[in-house]
C-alpha cells in the first residue's frame, strides 16, 4: 500500500522536474536567439559605419578633382582666347601685303556697332521679371549639376541625360538673347555687316602660308600653353574618372550595409518571443 502511494507521487516530482527543464530550456533558447538578434544588428551597424568612413574621403576627393577639372577648363578657354589673340597679332605682321590688318580692323569695328545695336535689346530684356525667372533657373540647374556630377548613384547614361537637360537650361538665357536680337530690324543689318566683314577676314587668312603663321613666336608659345593645359586637363579627367569609380564602389558598400541594417532591426522587431520584448522594455 505504501509503495503504491509513492510511486505517483514519484511521478508527480518527474513531471515536475520534467516542466522545469523545458521553461528553462525554451527560456535558454529564447535569450540565445535574443543574444544572436542583437549581434545581426550590432554587426551591420558596425558594418554601415565602416562603409561610410570609407566613402566620405572620396566624395571630398570627387569635389576636389571636379574642382581642379573646372579649373582646367577655364584656363583652357583664357588660352584659346590667347591663342586667337596671337594669331590676329601673327598674321597682322604676315599679312600686311596682302590688307590682313586693315581686314581685322574692319571686323573689329563692326563688332562695336553690333555692340552698340544689341545693348538697348539686351538692357530691355535683362529688366523684365521672366529675365530674373530665367536666371533663378539658371542658377538651380548649375547647383543640381554639380550635385548629379558628384553623384556616384547614377550610370553614367543617366546622369549624361540629366546634365544634358541640365545644359539646355542653362543656355536658354543666350538662345532668348539671340532671338531678341534677331527681331530687331538695326541689330540684324549690324550683325550682317559682321559676318560679311568677317567673311572677308577669313578669305585673305586662306591666302597665308599655315605653317608661317603657327611658327611665329608668339603663335608658339600660346601653343604650347594650350598643350600643357589639354594634358593637365586629360590628367585630371583620369584621376577624375578613377575616384569616381572608387566612391561608386564605396556607395555601393554602404548601400549594402543599409540594407542588412533594415533586415536586421525588422527581423528583431519580428521575434515574438516574450523574453525579447522584455528587455526592450527595460532598454528604453
Amino acid at each position: 500500500m505504501q509503495i503504491t502511494l509513492f510511486r505517483p507521487r514519484i511521478w508527480l516530482a518527474a513531471g515536475l522536474l520534467i516542466c522545469v527543464n523545458l521553461n528553462c530550456a525554451i527560456a535558454q533558447n529564447n535569450k540565445n536567439d535574443e543574444k544572436k538578434e542583437n549581434e545581426r544588428v550590432r554587426d551591420a551597424e558596425r558594418e554601415l559605419s565602416d562603409a561610410r568612413k570609407q566613402l566620405s574621403p572620396l566624395q571630398n576627393e570627387l569635389k576636389a578633382a571636379f574642382r581642379k577639372l573646372d579649373s582646367a577648363q577655364e584656363k583652357l578657354v583664357a588660352a584659346r582666347r590667347s591663342l586667337r589673340e596671337a594669331e590676329d597679332q601673327a598674321e597682322s605682321e604676315l599679312g600686311q601685303s596682302i590688307g590682313i590688318p586693315e581686314a581685322i580692323a574692319r571686323v573689329n569695328d563692326k563688332r562695336q556697332i553690333y555692340d552698340a545695336a544689341s545693348k538697348p535689346i539686351l538692357d530691355q530684356l535683362r529688366a523684365r521679371p521672366e529675365w530674373k525667372m530665367l536666371q533663378e533657373q539658371v542658377l538651380k540647374a548649375k547647383a543640381d549639376k554639380e550635385a548629379i556630377r558628384e553623384n556616384v548613384e547614377l550610370e553614367d547614361p543617366e546622369r549624361e541625360e540629366q546634365l544634358k537637360t541640365l545644359n539646355q537650361i542653362i543656355e536658354r538665357p543666350f538662345v532668348v538673347e539671340n532671338k531678341a536680337l534677331q527681331g530687331n530690324e538695326q541689330c540684324v543689318a549690324a550683325k550682317q555687316e559682321l559676318d560679311k566683314a568677317s567673311e572677308e577676314l577669313s578669305q585673305l587668312r586662306k591666302k597665308l602660308t599655315a605653317n608661317k603663321v603657327a611658327a611665329h613666336p608668339l603663335v608658339t608659345q600660346a601653343t604650347k600653353v594650350i598643350q600643357e593645359i589639354e594634358q593637365t586637363l586629360r590628367n585630371e579627367e583620369k584621376l577624375a574618372s578613377k575616384i569616381r569609380s572608387e566612391a561608386a564602389q564605396a556607395q555601393r558598400k554602404v548601400s549594402q550595409a543599409q540594407s542588412e541594417l533594415a533586415r536586421a532591426k525588422q527581423a528583431d522587431a519580428n521575434d515574438p518571443n516574450k523574453n525579447k520584448k522584455n528587455n526592450k522594455g527595460k532598454n528604453k
